[in-house]
């Protein structure tokens, strides 16, 4: 899969950065870049599949694209479902933090 950077959040001057990606190659979609979730907030996931996997994210990073799930809390922002990328994908993610991961999604979840 290759991707190509489009943008990361306003509050970000340095790593550790929530992000958006264009995928390029065929798959198309986006990669999203964003803090693991865990918890109770993981546990309110529907239908997660074994190749699948969520990450938060703020709320400026996700423009006019719908989520799947809008995080009802101080924090704000989305929570993502997704696929898990590969390791090449994952190699060509910008400034990606020890609790970060990153998912893809389809154009039409946008």
């Amino acid at each position: 899969m290759q991707i190509e950077f489009e943008r990361k959040t306003k509050d970000s001057w340095s790593g550790n950065c929530p992000a958006r990606y264009k995928v390029k190659s065929s798959e198309g979609g986006w990669v999203i870049q964003g803090k693991q979730v865990h918890g109770e907030t993981r546990a309110q996931l529907r239908d997660l599949g074994t190749d699948q996997d969520a990450v938060w994210i703020p709320e400026d990073l996700s423009g006019n694209r719908p989520a799947l799930c809008r995080v009802k809390s101080l924090e704000g922002g989305w929570v993502i479902q997704g696929k898990r990328i590969d390791i090449e994908t994952r190699a060509q993610l910008r400034d990606l933090g020890a609790d970060e991961d990153a998912v893809w999604i389809l154009e039409d979840l946008e």
